[in-house]
């Protein structure tokens, strides 16, 4: 199995050729694995239960945003590191710089060796076209 990939036109935005037409490959990601799946699966591996494996995610996940807000980078082994970035707007000179100036902080997501390895094997499908045909005209009211 691989990313499943389909071709969608797009209107260039900047550049040489803004306003011209290119066609990208667009990943199409099959579903949405919920956390209580994978506590499931972990348990399944481990003598915890599928509660204490959520337990531990979410304790986690507040240890890392707990470390992120206080200006830490976090570890997490194999898994890979985070941290916090943002940047500002410019200012003409160091006393017209204010501290709203900053833009909205984003973590940045470095992956680990496993997930690095794991990028290195990605293979990809491309989705069946779907063409659908001019539908003939339809009398029935819409449901509401």
């Amino acid at each position: 199995m691989g990313l499943k990939v389909h071709v969608v036109k797009r209107k260039v935005l900047a550049g040489e050729e803004a306003g011209q037409d290119k066609y990208y490959g667009q990943v199409r990601l099959k579903e949405v694995i919920p956390l209580t799946k994978i506590s499931k699966w972990i348990s399944q591996d481990t003598s915890l239960t599928p509660a204490d494996v959520e337990m531990v995610v979410n304790a986690l996940a507040v240890v890392v945003a707990d470390n992120l807000d206080n200006g830490n980078s976090v570890s997490l082994g194999e898994f890979g590191t985070m941290r916090l970035t943002a940047g500002s707007s410019g200012a003409d000179t160091q006393e017209a710089f204010h501290c709203r100036m900053m833009r909205r902080p984003r973590v940045v997501f470095t992956p680990g060796k496993l997930f690095k390895n794991a990028m290195e094997d990605v293979k990809y499908e491309w989705l069946a076209v779907r063409v659908i045909e001019e539908p003939e005209e339809c009398n029935e009211p819409h449901a509401i």
